[in-house]
């Protein structure tokens, strides 16, 4: 007995960055997957692909802060670190932060969300920059939000996409302990 989809061709195509390749030829099939790929990761990104914009972009000599606004209205930040050979971007994977550090400012309006997997590849995808480290260490612990983070992990590591190299990702936690 064949197996059905877990995803409809709506979802795909209406949130493609949230899906591996694999996935995506399951549900609309190798073809259109493979356009639908080659249209997300080998040109620049068009506005009814995204469901986030670059709201503000903050420059310095060698970093760059860009402000997402996402569907809902919240924010998140991104930071991209110029290299000599590309750059470090630092991922966001939630809409504040349950943790609260005194060394951080993500967690001082609380935590609003977890941030899907879409949300963080996209925050790659819109900085247009050659990126060869990815630090997931923006807002937000990443472990809080595991499935999404990993399953980014999987679509920005897919081969027929970004095809990013595993010792090119970081997961920076501070593994928190409740009292």
């Amino acid at each position: 007995m064949k197996r059905l989809p877990k995803y409809t061709p709506a979802e795909v195509r209406n949130d493609p960055y949230g899906f591996t390749y694999k996935e995506m030829s399951e549900v609309i099939g190798e073809n259109e997957a493979k356009a639908l790929y080659e249209e997300l990761y080998k040109q620049l990104p068009r506005k009814k692909n995204l469901s986030m914009l670059v709201k503000n972009i903050c420059k310095s000599s060698d970093t760059e802060k860009y402000v997402y606004e996402l569907k809902d209205n919240k924010y998140i930040e991104t930071v991209f670190i110029k290299r000599r050979d590309g750059g470090t971007v630092c991922v966001s994977t939630q809409v504040g932060c349950p943790v609260g550090c005194i060394f951080c400012e993500s967690g001082r309006n609380g935590f609003v969300r977890n941030l899907t997997s879409s949300e963080i590849v996209q925050q790659i995808i819109l900085l247009r920059r050659k990126v060869n480290r990815i630090v997931f260490m923006g807002m937000g612990e990443p472990l809080f939000n595991y499935d999404n983070l990993i399953k980014a992990i999987h679509i920005l590591r897919d081969r027929y996409g970004l095809n990013f190299p595993t010792d090119g990702i970081t997961i920076s936690t501070v593994v928190f302990c409740p009292k």
